[in-house]
């Protein structure tokens, strides 16, 4: 599962550190070329999740990290919509990269199909998880961020929000939905929503 992946690789890896007064700097094992994960999402995203994955094996999960939910918040990135124009890098202290993705540590997956509230029609989008301890900086991006892009799952995607809320609360990983976040989930659940929901 993904988003147990993700919080996993956080706890056993802390790839980010960041200082007031400095920008976030990152030191994890796993790197992505933005303009690529711009360009190509799909198979960027498919390249990040399967070395994290690997990597995860090889220290022994998910037998000795814990597999509860941690703190935080779920954030989607449209690239389509993205500009890609750095103003989330500067105002967030460089959480962002440079073309305003979020870090490839906390990518869960590339949702295909997502029903996002601009636009007319399903969009592919960037699912990230962001720690508490890096909320704020997230948020200072999406404030500065005009095209519209990037912000938090209730915000972008209120579909997606309600089908999360319904497998996290108050549960365990253990207790989720193996495929949740597999390829393809997003299309799951826009058919299984009425017409009016999504």
């Amino acid at each position: 599962m993904r988003v147990a992946e993700t919080m996993a690789w956080w706890t056993l890896e802390n790839p980010l550190v960041f200082q007031p007064g400095d920008v976030v700097r990152r030191r994890s094992r796993l790197t992505a070329k933005e303009g690529d994960a711009s360009d190509h999402p799909e198979r960027v995203v498919r390249e990040i999740v399967e070395a994290r994955a690997k990597l995860l094996e090889q220290s022994g999960w998910p037998g000795r990290l814990p597999a509860r939910l941690l703190p935080g918040r779920l954030m989607l990135l449209v690239p389509s919509f993205n500009l890609r124009d750095g103003a989330a890098w500067l105002a967030s202290f460089e959480f962002y990269g440079e073309f305003d993705l979020p870090p490839c540590d906390l990518w869960v997956d590339l949702l295909p199909q997502v029903r996002i509230r601009i636009g007319d029609g399903d969009e592919s989008a960037f699912l990230s998880w962001i720690p508490d301890e890096f909320i704020h900086l997230a948020q200072e991006g999406i404030d500065v961020n005009g095209d519209g892009s990037i912000d938090w799952v209730e915000a972008l995607s209120p579909q997606i929000h309600e089908e999360l809320r319904g497998y996290t609360q108050s549960r365990d990983i253990d207790s989720v939905q193996p495929n949740l976040f597999s390829t393809g989930w997003a299309a799951r659940v826009s058919r299984r929503l009425p017409d009016d929901r999504r």
